[in-house]
């Protein structure tokens, strides 16, 4: 929407002819802050465990702890692989 230009320029017309333009708030582009850091959870079990040991337990912090966390930090959640013995 173009408005005219006033005869006389004073700081509210300024004001006036740059909020005319700005667009609504609901077709704003809502603005998400880069994570900073990467937090690492890693998961290392006993010899006698195995990739079940843990279950969905990770995957479940992964989840509430990205959410809890979101914009601040990358979050990764690793199971270490199990112990095998070469025989």
């Amino acid at each position: 929407m173009l408005m005219p230009l006033p005869q006389k320029v004073t700081s509210t017309s300024i004001t006036t002819i740059m909020s005319a333009s700005e667009p609504e708030a609901d077709e704003s582009l809502a603005v998400i802050p880069r994570p900073t850091s990467t937090l690492l959870v890693v998961f290392v079990h006993g010899f006698k465990g195995t990739d079940e040991t843990f279950l969905q337990f990770p995957q479940r912090l992964q989840h509430i702890l990205s959410e809890t966390l979101r914009g601040q930090y990358t979050v990764e959640c690793i199971v270490f692989p199990a112990y095998e013995v070469c025989t």
